[in-house]
């Protein structure tokens, strides 16, 4: 049996969360005549999810909706944890897909807070939590980079 040559590609663009996702290097394989990474896909989550985690933009309504699914939460749950009464601004928020949701500094932060909580992380950075408060956030543009 012959052995399939393994292909590494570079700036490697992946848009299968919903969302897109650049690899600086990542092997490749072909897969009914495309490409895709050649990656456990549970590790490409785990990454994208710490990856917005650091972000230093707004979530996107694709971001949000990613991180409410990677933590098992229906739009409901999220709001009600959020403060909100319901999951009416949630769904708002999801349906603007590619860019930013508009969601306020502080529920952003909630959100990100989430996330420190998911992880069980029980230090959560307050610079981090400081500059989403402060606004000092850039919209949503460009895949979001993949160290895996």
């Amino acid at each position: 049996m012959k052995a399939r040559a393994t292909k590494v590609a570079r700036n490697f663009i992946y848009g299968g969360l919903g969302f897109p996702v650049i690899f600086r290097a990542v092997e490749v394989k072909e897969v009914m005549g495309e490409l895709v990474p050649n990656i456990n896909h549970r590790k490409l989550q785990d990454e994208a999810f710490l990856a917005l985690l650091r972000a230093s933009f707004k979530f996107s309504g694709a971001h949000l909706s990613f991180v409410r699914n990677y933590m098992g939460l229906k739009q409901e749950d999220l709001g009600l944890r959020l403060g909100l009464s319901g999951h009416s601004m949630i769904s708002k928020w999801e349906k603007k897909k590619a860019a930013a949701t508009g969601m306020s500094g502080a529920i952003e932060a909630g959100v990100r807070i989430l996330m420190y909580e998911y992880l069980n992380k029980s230090q959560i950075p307050i610079e981090a939590v400081i500059l989403v408060l402060a606004g000092d956030l850039d919209e949503p543009k460009g895949p979001v980079p993949i160290a895996a």
